[in-house]
């Protein structure tokens, strides 16, 4: 079974501890270079009300959230470990479901990914999830979630 849950520090401090090496590249491309800086970025993070962790086996495997860039418009984060590919598809059965929610009750909002992920399946996650590729910029994919 997989659950949302808030985040908290534990769960952050867990799956950068964890984190799948592709997640840390990306992450070292985004102005992260060490495990430590990506967990001090993320810690700021807890207390957003848009910061989860999911949750499978009784551990995280990821933590994600929005983080609001401008006026109703939000930027996606999303960091696994590799018990991400145990738990792919029960989560973003889950993730699709809460996206859909909240885009329904806040709909003035925007939503997107700016990804630097080089995983040959993230743009197809990325759909799954709702998102529609709108530019790419050298290795940089953004994506934006378009209600149906």
């Amino acid at each position: 079974m997989v659950e949302l849950r808030k985040c908290t520090e534990a769960d952050i401090h867990f799956v950068v501890d964890h984190v799948w090496d592709r997640g840390l590249a990306e992450a070292q491309l985004a102005g992260f270079p060490t495990k430590a800086a990506l967990a001090e970025k993320l810690l700021g993070r807890v207390g957003n009300p848009y910061s989860f962790c999911l949750y499978g086996g009784g551990k995280p495997f990821a933590v994600c959230g929005a983080v609001e860039y401008a006026p109703n418009a939000y930027a996606t984060w999303f960091f696994a470990t590799d018990d991400f590919e145990l738990y792919w598809k029960p989560a973003t059965r889950l993730m699709r479901k809460f996206l859909e929610e909240q885009t329904e009750a806040h709909p003035e909002a925007s939503l997107d990914v700016i990804s630097a992920s080089d995983h040959p399946k993230a743009g197809l996650w990325f759909q799954l999830l709702g998102f529609t590729l709108v530019e790419r910029a050298g290795i940089l994919h953004r994506y934006k979630y378009l209600r149906e």
